[in-house]
């Protein structure tokens, strides 16, 4: 079980983040994006291709 979630940075509201964390059971794919994000929609499709990317091995 992973714990997802999407935000606006704290420090610049204007771009979005995200992290996750699979409590320790996928440690490839816990912690934070490595970018930020323009929109709601492309930090989704990223945090979902992390995902796919991590735990699809």
């Amino acid at each position: 079980m992973c714990h997802v979630f999407y935000m606006k940075d704290h420090n610049c509201p204007d771009v979005w983040v995200y992290h996750i964390d699979s409590r320790g059971k996928c440690p490839e794919v816990d912690g934070w994006g490595d970018r930020k994000f323009d929109t709601v929609v492309e930090v989704k499709f990223a945090l979902l291709n992390r995902l796919a990317d991590g735990l699809g091995k």
